[in-house]
């Protein structure tokens, strides 16, 4: 059975590559604009995984994982967090919001597909290889 993926990013180009370098029989890849179409989506379809931005305008990614932790329904689905935001407090605010995984952009598609790997196979665990 294929994976399911959702990725939420503002940047149109950044959800285009990921797109395209996860799309095949194996993994269904949906993408999101924002917080707020991420919640939409999530409610209607449960992906195996998230890959959510941290700053997009509106609803930032902290806000809308918080918002996916308060829901029953929502807060196991497995989250990696792709951001350019680096500091030890950012790092920090997602490892006690329990998400899966923070990578820094710029994005490394190898390295971003053993991550995406590595937390598929561990689940709502994480792997935490920041």
């Amino acid at each position: 059975m294929p994976k399911h993926m959702l990725i939420v990013d503002d940047d149109p180009s950044i959800r285009d590559l990921i797109a395209a370098a996860f799309t095949s029989e194996d993994c269904i890849v949906d993408a999101a604009e924002s917080g707020e179409s991420c919640l939409v989506h999530l409610r209607a379809h449960r992906p195996d995984l998230l890959l959510l931005d941290v700053q997009m305008p509106g609803q930032d990614g902290f806000q809308t994982l918080k918002k996916i932790r308060a829901d029953e329904t929502l807060r196991h689905v497995p989250v990696v967090m792709l951001t350019a935001k680096r500091s030890a407090k950012d790092v920090a605010q997602a490892r006690e919001m329990a998400v899966a995984d923070y990578l820094a952009k710029p994005i490394n598609l190898i390295q971003l597909a053993r991550r995406v790997e590595r937390v598929l196979q561990a689940g709502d665990e994480g792997v935490w290889t920041v």
